[in-house]
């Protein structure tokens, strides 16, 4: 389905229309002085969007945990254990912020 795109005056006039098309599967942006300003989505859309957005957030962090991996056994980089990591914290943060991550 195609995107729509309105002024936000006539999208006031035309709601029902908007929220029929959002929830066929179409996109609505809607503008305010000719800018976009915001897009009406189906929940359906939006709750592909997310499982999309998590998939990608959770290979990124794959990727990372790899890529750490590697450095440490290349002695690039080292392991912290907790309490190390946790004292390195406190001394460069704070107190606060350490027990915001640590509880």
């Amino acid at each position: 389905m195609a995107t729509v795109i309105m002024s936000s005056d006539k999208a006031r006039n035309n709601w029902r229309d908007i929220l029929d098309t959002a929830m066929k599967g179409g996109e609505v942006i809607i503008s305010r002085y000719n800018k976009p300003a915001a897009v009406l989505l189906g929940i359906d859309e939006l709750t592909r969007l997310r499982e999309t957005l998590e998939q990608y957030e959770r290979s990124a962090i794959v990727e990372k945990i790899r890529l750490s991996r590697q450095r440490v056994a290349s002695g690039e980089e080292r392991r912290y254990p907790h309490q190390e990591l946790m004292e390195e914290i406190r001394r460069r943060r704070g107190n606060d912020v350490a027990d915001k991550l640590f509880g």
